[in-house]
């Protein structure tokens, strides 16, 4: 079994942005392909928040493209996944939470503090790196997505491409980096 991991789509959102690609029902037809050809039946899908803009999205048109994955599909909820739980259950997700453990890895959209001995996978930062968060964050949004890649990544192959952060930081930029942490978060 794979668990494979994905964040950050913003499908059909209202807003043009580079790091959005899939506005169109061309564009979403790249990423069912990339779905249903990569991912199986016994694999695991999380994905980390944001999926689209629910009040300008065709609810049909995002059904279609999470029903293109083809394994239990679990959803940690992002600050655009404004809709109730039942409507992404309806769309294809199979759990919908804020957070989402397995073993001592914490899944979520926006980074969130976790034990030393925990890592959090997290999206909701795009390609930005907040190098305070520590060596235990990874941010799931990588820059194999830019230029409209796939948008999605197994699980061992984001933990063995995340890069060590910077632990010998002086106390002033402990400080400033606890500013911008708090603001992402």
């Amino acid at each position: 079994m794979n668990i494979w991991i994905s964040t950050d789509l913003h499908l059909v959102n209202t807003k043009i942005d580079a790091r959005h690609p899939f506005q169109s029902e061309k564009q979403l037809g790249s990423i069912i392909d990339t779905f249903a050809s990569t991912i199986s039946q016994e694999d695991l899908f999380i994905f980390l928040g944001d999926l689209c803009d629910p009040e300008s999205a065709d609810k049909n048109l995002i059904r279609r493209v999470v029903m293109s994955i083809p394994c239990r599909k679990l959803m940690c909820k992002g600050n655009h996944d404004t809709e109730d739980d039942l409507w992404y259950r309806e769309v294809g997700f199979d759990h919908i939470a804020d957070i989402i453990r397995l073993h001592n890895i914490i899944f979520s959209h926006k980074p969130v503090y976790v034990a030393p001995d925990e890592t959090n996978i997290h999206g909701h930062l795009h390609t930005r790196k907040i190098a305070g968060l520590g060596p235990n964050h990874i941010n799931a949004y990588g820059s194999q997505w830019v230029n409209n890649g796939p948008h999605l990544i197994l699980l061992e192959d984001l933990i063995s491409s995340a890069t060590v952060q910077r632990n010998d930081l002086s106390s002033d930029e402990l400080s400033a980096l606890k500013t911008q942490y708090e603001q992402y978060t």
